[in-house]
């Protein structure tokens, strides 16, 4: 399936981004998708004009439309938003032909898939957490009312009075009867006594 044209809204909101992520925010950058007849080579897939002492630079992205159904690297305009924008930090010591330009290019290359391969893996891992279900929250279980024990307690009481409980004293009662009986018995012990002396001297 061929891709599709990127929106200016959406080329815009990469550049904003990107801008920020690459510290570049001091840039006066524009961005616009052209057809590959526009371009300034037909075998890039981006292009930077840019004016270092100004600090203003115009990215031109090479249209979708223009690659083949059957590419093996289909086009991808972020990364090569991304591309043009670390050109911008290259600029003091770019070199435009040979060997060293190369290898220029293919450092920012790298640079630029990983950034964007970053975001997009990040991303990922939100979503794939997001739709997860939060985990359901137990209901804390009803508190039970304090067992009290009637019988412990005792009956209820007003408040504001106070009762006096007296302890039972043993009565003397026992011990005022046993007297008379320990009295009335050395009598008849005397009694006896002088029966059996009588009856001694009689015989």
């Amino acid at each position: 399936m061929k891709a599709k044209t990127p929106s200016q809204k959406q080329l815009d909101a990469w550049l904003r981004e990107w801008q920020r992520i690459l510290r570049l925010q001091d840039w006066e950058v524009k961005v616009a998708a052209r057809r590959e007849r526009a371009m300034h080579s037909d075998e890039c897939e981006g292009c930077n004009r840019y004016q270092p002492e100004l600090k203003r630079a115009s990215i031109h992205i090479r249209d979708p439309l223009d690659d083949p159904e059957d590419a093996d690297f289909p086009p991808d305009p972020e990364t090569t938003i991304v591309h043009e924008l670390l050109h911008l930090h290259f600029a003091p010591f770019y070199v435009t032909k040979g060997l060293l330009n190369t290898l220029q290019e293919q450092a920012i290359e790298a640079i630029a898939q990983s950034l964007v391969g970053l975001k997009r893996r990040g991303k990922a891992i939100v979503n794939k957490w997001s739709r997860i279900p939060p985990p359901v929250k137990q209901k804390p279980a009803a508190k039970q009312p304090p067992r009290t024990d009637k019988r412990a307690a005792g009956p209820a009481r007003s408040p504001g009075v106070h009762r006096r409980v007296t302890a039972k004293l043993p009565t003397a009662e026992p011990r005022a009867m046993a007297a008379p009986r320990l009295i009335s018995a050395v009598p008849m012990a005397a009694k006896r006594i002088r029966r059996a002396t009588s009856k001694s001297e009689g015989g």
